[in-house]
């Protein structure tokens, strides 16, 4: 059945979906670019990448994140468009990419050289808005203890919904979990749910 509409939450689970079966083939198709006239990087929603070569001329890059995002608009605030490709980070001298929470730049945690962009992780939405979730989407929520002694932690069984590391989610008519989250990590749990780790914000 041809669908007539999507919405930008579902191309998002599609994408996540898409770079858990081949994550280095979605990496690639994310990061190639094809050169495109002007008329094209003045469209109003396509997101196209202003770049000036060596000999002066300018180029315009498009790639195939940039024509979806085309689909959904632009948020005038920060004029990003609706999807993001989310990076890790990785050492070039070690080649470690376990450096959670830090970014481009920092320190790596293993031998103190500057992280540089790591390996695609996923696709999120870039709005502010958290994803909502009710008592029809979540199996099972507890606390959990971090390793500092605190139960700002919680484990969420819950139905998948494209959610990767960063993502920021809302709980309600839950009681006493209500509230404002952040994604930790997410695994498979049964058939059609996954199992998160909550951050309470």
């Amino acid at each position: 059945m041809i669908k007539q509409t999507t919405t930008v939450q579902e191309v998002v689970e599609l994408l996540n979906d898409l770079t858990k079966r081949d994550r280095e083939g979605m990496e690639t198709l994310v990061n190639t670019r094809v050169s495109v006239e002007a008329p094209i990087a003045d469209h109003s929603t396509v997101q196209v990448m202003v770049h000036k070569a060596d000999d002066g001329r300018t180029l315009y890059l498009i790639g195939a994140l940039g024509l979806l995002n085309g689909l959904f608009g632009v948020d005038e605030s920060t004029g990003m468009g609706a999807i993001a490709a989310v990076f890790g980070v990785q050492c070039p001298k070690c080649g470690s990419d376990d450096n959670d929470g830090r970014v481009v730049g920092d320190n790596c945690s293993d031998c103190g050289e500057a992280l540089v962009l790591g390996k695609l992780q996923g696709f999120a939405l870039t709005n502010v808005a958290p994803l909502v979730f009710d008592d029809d989407d979540i199996e099972d929520i507890w606390a959990m203890e971090d390793d500092n002694g605190g139960d700002d932690l919680y484990l969420l069984t819950c139905r998948d919904r494209g959610l990767i590391g960063g993502d920021t989610i809302s709980i309600v008519s839950i009681g006493d979990y209500d509230g404002n989250y952040t994604v930790v990590n997410v695994s498979p749990a049964t058939d059609g749910f996954v199992r998160i780790t909550l951050r309470l914000l």
